[in-house]
């Protein structure tokens, strides 16, 4: 099983613990965003770089676990926000961690959790199961 995490970028060590906790149940992650020194700015070419390396994560990964803000989390570039719309696109499922934050969070394909360990837990069941 394969996921890639998606978020905004100011909980990038937050979500490498989470990768460790998937690894540990034997989920692989595929989002290399996660070992990036940031936060950007970055020059043009850079963000090119980023954005075609994000969707070729996304391109290996089964399915997507994304993680939602608060309203008053401030300004926020968005760029998870085109990912689930890729991961959409591409009919991948979505465990969404937190609240929904736009229409395209109440599609079929979205499914929703609370917690991270929630999911989690789901994941290392799957693993096991399989």
């Amino acid at each position: 099983m394969k996921v890639y995490l998606c978020a905004a970028w100011k909980r990038q060590k937050q979500l490498r613990g989470y990768r460790e906790l998937l690894a540990a149940a034997g989920v692989e992650v595929t989002s290399r965003w996660l070992d990036q020194d940031g936060p950007p700015p970055m020059t043009q070419e850079d963000e090119c770089a980023a954005a075609l390396m994000d969707l070729r994560d996304l391109d290996r990964a089964d399915e997507v676990i994304a993680f939602t803000e608060e309203p008053d989390a401030g300004y926020l570039t968005g760029g998870r926000h085109v990912e689930v719309g890729y991961a959409l696109a591409l009919g991948k499922p979505i465990r969404l961690v937190g609240r929904a934050e736009n229409v395209f969070h109440a599609h079929p394909l979205v499914h929703h959790a609370a917690r991270f360990e929630t999911v989690l837990l789901e994941y290392a069941r799957r693993v096991d199961a399989a």
